[in-house]
Formats: structure tokens, sequence, C-alpha cells
């Protein structure tokens, strides 16, 4: 896992009910197949209201506004569309696939604020090559190129971290283990002139530790066998 964007705040915005809010980016690093984001909402004692995004997602700008080269890839956040979160909180989106970027591109953050509930976001007012681009009373986190008219240059809002994985990359890779056994005595019954012995190859059941008795436990024929 990569950081390939980051910045701290030094402010909060609290009037963006009902935007759409496109975070332009300027990134550190290559794709590697996932990215996710972070979030975060004004701080604790901005009396903000929290934050609340009805969907978020992310593209690769495409020339120097606010389109992407394709449909931005939604942001989820345990499997839902949007969050909730109070002032001084932060949010991670899930992981989402996003390739064939490099750190010559920047890429764009999408944030569709709720039209209802009060929206602090936490902001970066100092943040040279960062732009980003906003209109009211809409949503574009699935439109390419929404052709916003306004924004604001040196500005970060909400978005804290970018980071990249290669894609699957969240999952514990589980080696297996080819064991040998040779030549061990089987139950007593005839079995011609190798009668007492024989040979066999297996894996592990699941992972090579020990059972309560000490002894490692293979199968043979899905059968269960104790070494």
């Amino acid at each position: 896992m990569t950081t390939i964007f980051t910045t701290t705040f030094n402010l909060d915005d609290t009037g963006n009910v009902g935007f759409s809010i496109r975070q332009v980016c300027t990134i550190t690093g290559n794709a590697q197949g996932q990215v996710r984001v972070t979030f975060n909402a004004a701080s604790a004692g901005s009396a903000a209201g929290g934050l609340q995004l009805d969907h978020a997602s992310i593209g690769i700008q495409t020339g120097a506004n606010d389109a992407t080269t394709a449909v931005p890839v939604e942001l989820l956040f345990s499997g839902a569309h949007g969050f909730t979160i109070a002032d001084g909180a932060s949010i991670v989106s899930d992981w989402a696939n996003l390739a064939g970027f490099t750190s010559a591109n920047k890429l764009i953050v999408v944030m569709d604020c709720n039209s209802v509930h009060a929206q602090g976001m936490a902001e970066n007012s100092a943040s040279t090559g960062q732009t980003f681009w906003f209109q009211a009373a809409t949503a574009s986190y699935n439109v390419a190129a929404p052709g916003f008219a306004s924004s604001v240059a040196n500005i970060v809002e909400c978005v804290s971290l970018i980071e990249t994985q290669a894609a699957g990359g969240g999952g514990a890779a589980i080696a297996k283990v080819n064991f040998k056994l040779d030549k061990f005595k089987t139950p007593s019954r005839s079995m011609g002139p190798n009668s007492g012995l024989f040979q066999v190859r297996a894996f592990p059941i699941a992972t090579t530790q020990p059972d309560t008795a000490g002894q490692v436990i293979f199968r043979v024929r899905n059968q269960p066998w104790r070494w």
C-alpha cells in the first residue's frame, strides 16, 4: 500500500449543503490497481453539525478542469453509498478499482453533499497545485464532464489521504506447503509385496499448526490423518 496524496487542514468550511464538489488532487505515485480515500469533517469545535455525503467517487482528470477520463468510480463505505460522520471525525472508503494513471496525472475526488444535512468539511486553504470545482443543487459522482463553471485554486476540501494498492491486496496470502510422507506403516492388512508401506503426498487441511495433541493434521483422499 502506498500513499499518493496527503494534506493537513487549517480551516473549516461549513457552506456546502446540496453542492457537488470535485476536488483535484496532485499525486505522487502510479496506479497499483486499487485506491481508497480518507474524508474529514470540519473540526469538533466548528459546530457545523457533521458531514453527510450522498455519494463519493474518484477518477483521473483529463484536461485542466473538472472532467475525468471516464465516469468516476464510486467509492463505497462498508459496501454502502455515501456516509454521515460527526464534527471532528474522518472516514476511510472501501478499496475501489482504479488503474491507468501515473504520478504525472491528477485525480479528481467527487463529493455530492446531502441537500438537507449540514455540510462541514475540513479545509486546507494553502495547498499549492490543488483546485476544487463546485456547483450548487446538483450531483456529479457518476458524470465524467459536468462542466462546472466555478472553482477555487490552492485549496483542498475534505480529502486528507489517497492510497493505492495492488488489486486484491487487502487479503492475506496463505502459502501452500507440500509435505511428502514416505514409507510409514499402514493398518495391518495384506498389500502384496509392499505390505505395511506406502507413500503419500498431502497438503495441510488449513495451516501447519499442530493440534492439541501436538500433531499436524493432513487430508489424504478426504480422510483426516495425524502425523
